[in-house]
C-alpha cells in the first residue's frame, strides 16, 4: 500500500515526538481515529517492529480489552473507544520504537595524506590505520558479533573473545576472527584486496560464499577482476605492515602500485601512458619523510624512466 508523503511524514514526526504544522496535526487527529493508522505503523515506520508487536495483532489486543471493559462504560464515554485504542496503541508502539529499534551509534575515524592512526574500539582491539584510510564501528559492542567497516588500509590487534566474532567488512571480502592480529589492504584504485595473518586463524569470505581459512605467515589475495580468492605464503609478511614504522616497502610490485601508495603518502597525482612500464614489477624502500622527488628518482634510475612535474602532478615518461 502507498502512502502520500505528507501524511508518511507527519506520522513518522508523531512518533518520534517532533513538532508539527498545524497541517499537520490536523492529519494526525484524522489518523487516531482511523483503524488503517495501526497498519500504517508496521508498514511505514522508519524502524522495523519485531513480528509480536505488528500493528494488526497489537489492535486486535487493545479492541478485545475495550470491549471487556464497554459493560462498565458510561453512553458518553463509548464513542470514545476507538480513540482511546489508537492512542493506547500508539503509546506501546512508540515504547517499542525506543526499545527495539534504537541503533547503536556508529563513529568514525579517518586518515588523510601520509597521516597514521591509532584506535581503540570499545571491546578494547586496537586498529592502525594507514593514509586515507577510513574505519566504521558501533560505540558499544553488545551484539552477537563485533562488525566494523574498512576502506583502505589498516592493521588490527583483536581481542581474544570465543564468544564473540569480530567482523571485517572491506569492499568485496569479509574476515572473521575471534582473536587475532592481522593486515588489510582495501583500497579502492586496487587490482587486489589482500589479508595478511600474524597470529591467531581468520577465515576470509567474498560475496559470493567462498571463504579461506588462513594460518600465520599466509595472505588471501582477492582479484576484483576476476572475483578469485587465492592464498599464497609469505616469506617475510612483516613488510605488509611496514607502514606502522613509516616505512614505505615494495617487494616485487608493480610501478603503478608503488605510484599509488606515494601518492597517498605525499599528496600528489601521477600520470603514466605507458602500460608495459605501469606495469614493470620494481623492489624498493623509501621512508615515509624522504621526499618525493627523491623517491622518483630512485624509481627512474631502476625503471628507466624520468618525470616532469606540473603543479601537483608528476608526469612519468620513459627515457629514449
Amino acid at each position: 500500500m502507498k502512502y502520500n508523503t505528507k501524511i508518511q511524514k507527519a506520522r513518522q514526526k508523531y512518533l518520534k515526538g517532533l513538532p508539527l504544522s498545524e497541517q499537520e496535526q490536523a492529519l494526525i487527529e484524522k489518523d487516531l481515529s482511523d483503524k488503517d493508522f495501526l497498519f500504517f505503523t508496521s508498514d511505514d515506520a522508519p524502524l522495523i517492529l519485531p513480528d509480536k508487536y505488528k500493528a494488526d495483532t497489537t489492535y486486535r489486543l487493545v479492541e478485545k480489552q475495550i470491549r471487556l471493559n464497554k459493560s462498565i462504560m458510561s453512553r458518553p464515554l463509548i464513542k470514545y473507544a476507538g480513540y482511546a485504542a489508537a492512542v493506547l496503541l500508539l503509546f506501546l508502539i512508540s515504547t517499542v520504537v525506543y526499545n527495539y529499534g534504537k541503533q547503536p551509534e556508529v563513529l568514525y575515524v579517518t586518515t588523510s595524506y601520509g597521516e597514521k592512526k591509532e584506535v581503540e574500539l570499545p571491546d578494547g582491539s586496537v586498529v592502525i590505520l594507514n593514509s586515507l584510510s577510513s574505519i566504521a564501528y558501533p560505540q558499544k559492542m553488545n551484539g552477537k558479533t563485533r562488525e566494523v567497516s574498512l576502506e583502505g588500509e589498516a592493521y588490527f590487534d583483536v581481542v581474544k573473545n570465543p564468544n564473540q566474532a569480530f567482523i571485517v567488512k572491506a569492499k568485496n571480502i569479509e574476515v572473521k576472527v575471534l582473536g587475532t592480529k592481522f593486515n588489510i589492504d582495501a583500497y579502492e584504485n586496487q587490482e587486489h584486496i589482500t589479508t595478511t595473518l600474524f597470529d591467531g586463524i581468520v577465515s576470509v569470505g567474498v560475496h559470493s560464499g567462498y571463504t579461506k581459512k588462513l594460518k600465520p605467515g599466509e595472505q588471501a589475495v582477492f582479484s576484483k577482476k576476476t572475483e578469485k580468492l587465492e592464498v599464497q605464503q609469505l616469506k617475510d609478511p612483516d613488510i605488509e605492515t611496514a607502514w606502522r614504522n613509516n616505512l614505505l616497502v615494495f617487494e616485487n610490485e608493480p610501478l603503478i602500485d608503488i605510484l599509488d601508495a606515494l601518492s597517498r603518502e605525499h599528496n600528489v597525482n601521477f600520470e603514466i601512458n605507458n602500460q608495459t612500464l605501469a606495469e614493470l614489477r620494481i623492489t624498493a624502500r623509501f621512508a615515509s619523510g624522504e621526499s618525493i622527488e627523491r623517491a622518483l628518482t630512485i624509481l627512474g634510475q631502476t625503471a628507466e624512466f624520468t618525470y616532469i612535474k606540473q603543479g601537483n602532478k608528476y608526469k612519468i615518461v620513459t627515457r629514449k
